[in-house]
């Protein structure tokens, strides 16, 4: 009797953190989505981004547990702004090459 109540029991927590997760992802989307709509210059930079406030407060309050909901939200919110995964895969990966030789510079 004690394993059946165990074992649901860590279904349970599982469930959550599966919805805790996919909750993640969908308010980092939305809030990128909203942060994205402010920008003036070019459309996928912006001086505005909540999503990193949204993280920011998750983590502290949640835990790290939700770091998959978080890389999911930024990769949904990449790829419907740039179009395509290897347009989003090819800049970011300059734009982290770029700012590491920033750093190295200085």
């Amino acid at each position: 009797m004690a394993n059946r109540v165990q074992s649901r029991s860590a279904l349970d927590d599982r469930q959550k953190n599966l919805i805790a997760i996919g909750a993640m992802a969908g308010a980092y989307f939305v809030a990128g989505k909203l942060g994205l709509s402010m920008a003036l210059v070019h459309p996928s930079s912006t001086a505005v981004w909540p999503p990193s406030g949204i993280v920011l407060a998750a983590f502290l309050i949640l835990g790290y547990r939700l770091w998959p909901g978080v890389a999911l939200g930024a990769f949904l919110v990449n790829i419907t702004t740039a179009g395509s995964w290897r347009h989003t895969w090819y800049h970011g990966s300059r734009a982290e090459q770029g700012a590491s030789t920033a750093c190295k510079t200085h």
